[in-house]
């Protein structure tokens, strides 16, 4: 008798095992599934961020058009303002300086005036210009002098300043 219970509680056994593996292979899919419709909702969500990524990119592009845009406008308005504000020039052929010899005498104040006026009607306002391009007009004794002081300069025993 005690065989016979044996075997049933073993055929009992069994009959639970097989519905319990059943039941837990049942989870399995059922998980499985679940981990997979997860796995689609992840991507859809991964792609809805990053639509929403471009959308925020895009907008910040757009308004940077925008400012870039406005910032034109008050650039051309400027040079629109400017342009018309200006007189307009006549060009004129104008004549170049008497060359300077050195003579020490009213040639000095005449030479220096003339330059000026030159400068004037070719628009030359840097003094470094000024300097350079009266030097092309020193001849003779003035030459001379003007090379010594560029000389002494480039030794550093003297200093031109302007």
């Amino acid at each position: 008798m005690v065989d016979v219970h044996s075997w049933e509680l073993d055929a009992k056994g069994d009959k639970l095992k097989e519905e319990f593996q059943g039941a837990l292979d049942d989870v399995v899919e059922h998980v499985d599934q679940q981990d997979c419709s997860l796995k689609d909702e992840v991507t859809t969500l991964k792609k809805i961020v990053e639509d929403l990524a471009k959308q925020a990119n895009v907008a910040a592009l757009k308004r940077e058009i925008e400012d870039l845009k406005n910032e034109v406008l008050v650039y051309k308005a400027a040079v629109r303002n400017d342009v018309m504000a200006s007189p307009s020039r006549v060009l004129v052929d104008v004549l170049k300086p008497k060359q300077f010899k050195g003579i020490r005498s009213a040639q000095v104040e005449n030479f220096l005036w003339g330059l000026e006026q030159y400068f004037k009607a070719t628009s030359i306002i840097v003094d470094a210009d000024k300097v350079s391009t009266t030097s092309i007009y020193l001849t003779n004794v003035a030459s001379l002098g003007w090379r010594r002081m560029c000389f002494d300069e480039k030794r550093g025993c003297n200093s031109l300043e302007t």
